[in-house]
């Protein structure tokens, strides 16, 4: 397994939620997408206009960040908390390759979660 997991919480979690593990993963897999979705299409309008969606990204970063920590997705939980620091000092010039790192960082932990939890 690689730095994407949170042994430490996720084996915690195993032991409260038992079999309901994977409910709680597919909750917050479905939350996150559309979370991860409205970050996408904040930074394909950025391209072509000027929008000054600096507290919504940093919301939706922080949000994001804290159910990410909760479900022991470290990786994915560093990055969103770059891109909240980075929404609050308003620093968003690199907004696209951010939310390409939280993407591919969310599709590595669904990956590994995965694999560890049908070992």
């Amino acid at each position: 397994m690689s730095a994407a997991l949170d042994l430490q919480i996720i084996d915690e979690l195993k032991l409260i939620m038992g079999d309901d593990i994977g409910m709680l993963l597919e909750t917050y897999f479905s939350d996150s997408v559309i979370k991860i979705q409205e970050l996408s299409e904040i930074a394909e309008r950025s391209h072509s206009e000027v929008t000054d969606d600096s507290d919504i990204i940093r919301r939706t970063a922080h949000s994001l960040k804290g159910s990410s920590k909760n479900v022991g997705a470290k990786n994915l939980a560093q990055l969103c908390e770059l891109l909240e620091t980075n929404a609050r000092n308003n620093q968003l010039e690199n907004l696209s390759i951010q939310v390409e790192d939280i993407t591919q960082a969310f599709e590595v932990f669904k990956i590994e979660i995965g694999q560890l939890l049908s070992s």
